[in-house]
């Protein structure tokens, strides 16, 4: 996201937005898929209620920052 920033040009900063975009849809599910295959069963609505959480309040908040 430093290079973003920083990026004056418009085409160098579209590319970056798209490499940041298609390693975030790499992440999550890989993330998914692991946290499903290594936590307790019991614990799972905990967890995708954290993950929720985890994903969703630094887009609040850098909306927030940027806004």
């Amino acid at each position: 996201m430093a290079l973003w920033i920083r990026t004056t040009n418009f085409s160098l900063n579209c590319f970056v937005g798209f490499i940041w975009g298609g390693l975030v849809f790499i992440r999550i599910p890989a993330q998914l898929n692991y946290i499903s295959e290594t936590v307790p069963k019991e614990f799972m609505t905990r967890i995708h209620s954290f993950l929720d959480l985890a994903f969703v309040a630094p887009n609040i908040s850098a909306g927030i920052i940027l806004h």
